[in-house]
């Protein structure tokens, strides 16, 4: 029963680790996105 418990509280902290993880993941491709997105833009404007 005690070990259950702590299994799905171990659960629910890595769920909620890797959610962290995933957020970290996707902002760094938005922002990767976003600077090429500018080095784009900038660079059509040059032309």
């Amino acid at each position: 029963m005690c070990k259950s418990k702590n299994t799905r509280i171990y659960l629910v902290l890595n769920i909620r680790k890797n959610k962290r993880k995933q957020s970290l993941f996707m902002k760094n491709i938005l922002d990767s996105m976003f600077v090429i997105f500018v080095f784009y833009n900038a660079l059509i404007f040059n032309e």
